[in-house]
């Protein structure tokens, strides 16, 4: 049990932390490039992450295509940026 809780204390914990700092400097680059709702900045962060930082061109030719070229490559530089 002590193995279990200072695992969770000694790395869940901090990489969680760190995942959520990510996450909302990746959140707030992506507001000071286009406004746009957090279910759809949500949606943006998972088509990245499945796309390993990139946006898909189905994804780009649908949800996201009134994002310019300009603003794709930028919210996709700011993503690598957060996680990697």
């Amino acid at each position: 049990m002590y193995e279990c809780v200072a695992r969770t204390i000694d790395t869940d914990l901090p990489a969680e932390a760190k995942y959520l700092e990510s996450y909302d400097t990746f959140k707030r680059s992506v507001m000071e490039i286009v406004d746009m709702p957090d279910n759809t900045v949500d949606l943006l962060f998972r088509f990245l992450r499945q796309n390993k930082g990139a946006l898909s061109k189905r994804a780009r030719e649908k949800e996201f295509a009134k994002l310019t070229d300009k603003e794709v490559s930028e919210i996709e530089a700011n993503y690598n940026d957060a996680f990697n």
